[in-house]
């Protein structure tokens, strides 16, 4: 019997090009889709993974918000860096050397599972209280990350707004 992520990995194999013998590239955008069906059995699990990331980023506590058309997520510890939020996805495709990539990682699995969802838009807010860095996704425009200047969270945030395509959102889900 195949399993899902052979059957994945022979899909990304497929769209890849010939850049020199033994190697190959993936069209990022692509090879994410196909993570979203892939990745995650449940994807309504996606907030677990984020849970993964506060741990390892040193939470000590994890807070959640749930209505019919939002989701809010919060925990303390190390907050995300720029660099993190920024090049968020590409640690999708590479083997984490640090506990900071290991939190990365499991950032970036949650939230493209959450994609996979159709939301409205999700934010990050990550900071240390005074000043942090903000990433915000919506479906038409992709991601935009910018810095935060006061007002900056002490922690994380991310808040999840559902029910532009038809979703009813979290509810019922949990």
């Amino acid at each position: 019997m195949t399993r899902p992520v052979d059957e994945m990995v022979e899909a990304l194999e497929k769209q890849g090009r010939v850049v020199s013998p033994g190697r190959f590239t993936v069209d990022g955008q692509v090879a994410r889709e196909k993570l979203q069906r892939f990745q995650l059995e449940e994807p309504w699990g996606w907030p677990l993974e984020v849970v993964r990331a506060a741990v390892i980023q040193g939470a000590t506590r994890v807070a959640a918000e749930v209505d019919r058309r939002r989701l809010r997520l919060r925990f303390d510890g190390r907050p995300f860096t720029r660099a993190q939020l920024g090049q968020l996805y590409d640690a999708l495709f590479a083997p984490p050397d640090d506990e900071a990539g290991a939190a990365q990682r499991q950032l970036a699995v949650g939230l493209n599972a959450l994609e996979g969802l159709a939301p409205e838009r999700y934010e990050v807010r990550s900071g240390d209280g005074e000043q942090g860095v903000g990433l915000t996704w919506r479906p038409d425009e992709g991601i935009s990350v910018e810095r935060l200047e006061g007002g900056a969270p002490d922690g994380t945030e991310i808040d999840v707004r559902y029910g532009r395509r038809g979703d009813d959102g979290p509810e019922g889900h949990a």
